[in-house]
Formats: structure tokens, C-alpha cells, sequence
């Protein structure tokens, strides 16, 4: 038996992120008028509980709409088991973007 999961097509996926970012953000984000443009920031990205981890095209997908110039460094893979606490992505760019980021990411 084949429990090989089928991942949407790329623009699938970007539909998916843009609906999703327009429902957070809307028709803009305050961020990008409160902090400087040239300031950068470091985030990780860490689980509050054990899981199988799923769903990166789309995470990876919404960094690079939001801002191509965000470096984001994933520590685990699509079907990793991962404990409670651990970091699965690194992130670092302008504090503006990734604040911008934060909520649709997450989710």
C-alpha cells in the first residue's frame, strides 16, 4: 500500500498564501510605517508541543511573497517527528517583513 502524500501544485499553494496573507494583513501592515526599512531582525520558529511536522511548500512560499529577502534556513523536513521545544526554521531579514510574516506563517 502507497501512503505517498501528493503535494498541490505551486500555484495551488501561492492561492492558498495570498488568501491567507489577505486575510491577515489585509490591504496593508503597520509595520512597514513603524519600523525603519534598513532594520533587520533574527527569528526562530520553535514547537510548543510534539508533532509531525507538514505544511513547508506553503510556509516557504509565503516567506518569499512576503519579502524574497528574508533567509530562511528550515532544521526539519515535511514528515519529521519533532519534540516539544525544538527550532525547525531560522529566520533572518528586514523586522519589518518578518513581523509582516509572523501571524500567516504561523498559522
Amino acid at each position: 500500500m502507497n501512503h505517498a502524500i501528493e503535494i498541490p501544485s505551486a500555484d495551488l499553494i501561492q492561492k492558498n498564501v495570498l488568501d491567507a496573507l489577505t486575510e491577515d494583513i489585509g490591504s496593508g501592515d503597520i509595520h512597514h510605517k513603524l519600523i525603519p526599512q534598513d532594520q533587520t531582525s533574527e527569528a526562530q520558529v520553535f514547537t510548543r508541543e510534539s508533532m509531525v511536522l507538514c505544511g513547508t511548500p506553503w510556509a516557504t512560499c509565503a516567506i518569499e511573497t512576503v519579502d524574497p529577502s528574508i533567509n530562511a534556513s528550515w532544521l526539519a523536513v515535511d514528515g519529521d517527528s519533532v519534540q516539544a521545544g525544538t527550532t525547525i526554521l531560522n529566520l533572518n531579514g528586514p523586522s519589518a517583513s518578518l513581523l509582516t510574516l509572523e501571524r500567516t506563517l504561523l498559522n
